[in-house]
């Protein structure tokens, strides 16, 4: 994703599509619900930085676990208990590369352990997150090297109903890991990049002429005098070869007995721009994209394909906040707070 356009614009497009949701906290019976002032005046001071780290407020979390997910199948936060200046609720939210969740980490007791989680009761129970987690030193950030990560192997253990896992069920009951957005489209990515280099070595190839100079047995004359001779050892037979080297430009002429053979590469057809924009429009829907989205195609668009266009979008996006943004993440954390909001605050 990082390296290919296409990719990079899928993932470019699919944050912009999901904006972040407003939390609005109210209180009352259903049909007489008015607004919980109190508990707002604390959200709104806890949404205004809720990361560990520091790093923007409610909206930059939210896109945070938007690109987690696209990027990583999933997005993983701690819910911290923390005290902070200026923050009444004593509550912070962690976020957790989905590296420092092993799925080869079996505990213990790999019957109950899998995917770097313990479960009891057939639920997760304990997450069994990488050392790195508590580790301030930035050269544990790559888990996969061991020389420099010896916390690779020590784990801290988490318990469920503080960890914030967001990742979209899509092949049943039993899965427990996310599955990266645009790994559906990754053998068209390859396949893709694969076929443009070839076109465009191809394409380069067809701009040179080559001929091949042919000499009959038993021909007189001289030896070939097309180009400039070049004599050197092949490594693999130890045999002395020669050839003829030439630039474009000059005049060159064969001996009696000589038979030049011209050669020159085809040009691209055009059915190749379509071959193109096949593969392109596979990889777009498997990246949850459009094919216009992501190239900026809008040649064979009309306002009634545009709209349809921007409806599946809007589908889409409804569909990730309600199935996987609000109660995968933002109601635990809604919850989290309003139990330490209760303890804590003025509520």
């Amino acid at each position: 994703i990082k390296n290919n356009p296409e990719s990079a614009t899928a993932l470019h497009n699919h944050r912009h599509n999901m904006n972040a949701l407003k939390v609005e906290w109210k209180i009352g019976s259903k049909g007489k619900l008015k607004r919980y002032a109190e508990m707002q005046d604390l959200w709104d001071e806890f949404a205004a930085n809720p990361s560990l780290d520091g790093f923007g407020d409610l909206n930059n979390l939210q896109d945070g676990w938007n690109t987690s997910v696209y990027m990583d199948g999933e997005a993983l936060s701690r819910e911290i208990v923390i005290k902070r200046k200026d923050i009444t609720v004593p509550l912070a939210v962690q976020n957790i590369p989905s590296s420092y969740l092993d799925p080869a980490y079996r505990g213990n007791d790999p019957y109950k352990t899998r995917n770097g989680i313990t479960f009891e009761n057939n639920a997760p129970a304990i997450y069994h997150f990488d050392q790195n987690i508590e580790a301030v030193d930035f050269r544990y950030r790559n888990p996969s090297d061991i020389r420099y990560n010896s916390a690779h192997f020590q784990k801290i253990d988490v318990p469920a109903d503080e960890v914030i896992h967001i990742f979209d069920r899509i092949y049943g009951p039993g899965q427990w890991r996310g599955i990266p957005m645009g790994s559906a489209g990754l053998l068209n990515t390859y396949g893709l990049e694969d076929l443009i280099d070839a076109l465009n070595q191809r394409q380069i190839s067809a701009q040179a002429i080559h001929w091949l100079v042919t000499r009959q047995a038993n021909a007189p004359g001289a030896a070939s005098t097309i180009g400039q001779k070049v004599t050197f050892t092949d490594k693999a037979t130890k045999k002395e070869k020669v050839i003829f080297k030439n630039t474009g430009g000059s005049t060159q002429y064969a001996n009696p007995g000589e038979i030049v053979t011209q050669f020159q590469g085809a040009s691209l057809g055009a059915e190749v721009v379509d071959l193109i924009k096949l593969l392109q429009r596979r990889k777009a829907r498997a990246s949850g994209t459009t094919y216009e989205k992501m190239t900026g195609d809008l040649s064979s668009v009309n306002m009634s394909s545009l709209q349809q266009l921007e409806l599946d979008l809007k589908t889409y996006a409804e569909f990730w906040y309600e199935f996987i943004l609000i109660p995968r993440g933002l109601r635990p954390l809604c919850n989290k707070f309003q139990e330490f909001a209760v303890l804590y605050g003025k509520s």
